[in-house]
């Protein structure tokens, strides 16, 4: 990992938030250092482990989910909903173990 892709991770996030209009919840997790800096996982075997793992790995959870959603249209799942349950996936885990 490293810090341009990070910064790249980082900013389609927030452009995805600002593009639903829901900055104000995101915000927080999207401007805390933490979460920018963090490591994807706590052991040297597992992905993304490293500096700057955690928000390139949340970044790709959404992409990909988004690209499901693209491609299985019959299921309704609401946007928003899913954007925020991509994104916050692992932040609780690593604000209890990581303080």
């Amino acid at each position: 990992m490293n810090k341009k892709q990070a910064d790249q991770a980082a900013s389609t996030l927030r452009e995805i938030s600002d593009r639903l209009d829901i900055d104000i919840v995101t915000q927080g997790l999207l401007t805390d250092p933490r979460f920018l800096t963090w490591s994807g996982s706590s052991q040297p075997i597992q992905h993304h482990y490293g500096d700057y793992g955690l928000v390139i790995h949340t970044c790709e959870v959404v992409t990909t989910c988004f690209s499901m959603r693209e491609h299985y249209p019959q299921y309704s799942i609401d946007e928003i909903e899913l954007f925020l349950a991509a994104l916050f996936h692992d932040a609780a885990r690593h604000v209890i173990t990581k303080k």
